[in-house]
């Protein structure tokens, strides 16, 4: 019982450290100055993806072999499982992950300033988010890895996407909450990039 109520503790300890960091850490400029942002309410929000063989995935070789093994590890399972696999990998980008970071970016909001972003394509501000690397993690009850993700944030005039305002460095963020799917951990990693960057440009801008 008592070894039990220590890996308990060590537990909530490795979470609480870990939202810390996700809620603490900074997002430093590549390119571009905050400065040009200043007063900017409202943005469109683009999602772009680096293909398969740029796509880093942590301990594979890229998001192609991650995808080749999670197929042929799948359709050992059952006949058409790893084509699922595959399709839910991509359609879950569109279908959950970014309307889960717009929600999240969009809940958040400070009394005196209210920065938000839609997909209406009407803003004549952009903000394009393009995600390097994905790591689904994984929750196994008491065992788990964080799922991992890195982006860049690039933010230009809609109607000249070469007239570039602020380029950030790449920044990783990571999701602790638990989960038995990769689609439910990576949705909650983007939840909490949506936050982030929300909280970033509220105090910021």
């Amino acid at each position: 019982m008592k070894n039990i109520l220590l890996l308990s503790l060590k537990i909530t300890s490795l979470i609480i450290v870990s939202s810390h960091f996700l809620h603490a850490q900074k997002i430093r400029t590549a390119n571009g100055s905050l400065e040009k942002l200043k007063g900017i309410l409202d943005y469109n929000i683009e999602f772009k993806y680096v293909d398969s063989d740029s796509m880093r995935i942590p301990k594979y070789d890229s998001e192609r072999d991650f995808l080749q093994f999670q197929f042929n590890k799948k359709e050992k399972v059952q006949n058409g499982l790893g084509e699922k696999f595959k399709e839910e990998w991509f359609s879950n980008r569109k279908n959950l992950y970014e309307p889960a970071f717009i929600k999240s970016f969009n809940d958040f909001q400070l009394k005196k300033r209210e920065v938000n972003i839609s997909t209406d394509e009407e803003s004549d501000f952009t903000i394009e988010i393009t995600t390097l690397l994905t790591y689904p993690g994984y929750y196994i009850t008491v065992y788990y890895e964080h799922t991992k993700l890195e982006v860049v944030m690039k933010i230009y005039r809609t109607e000249q996407k070469s007239d570039i305002l602020y380029t950030s460095e790449t920044i990783k963020t990571e999701a602790v909450e638990g989960g038995n799917t990769d689609a439910i951990r990576i949705t909650a990693a983007y939840e909490n990039l949506g936050r982030i960057l929300s909280k970033f440009l509220h105090r910021k801008t």
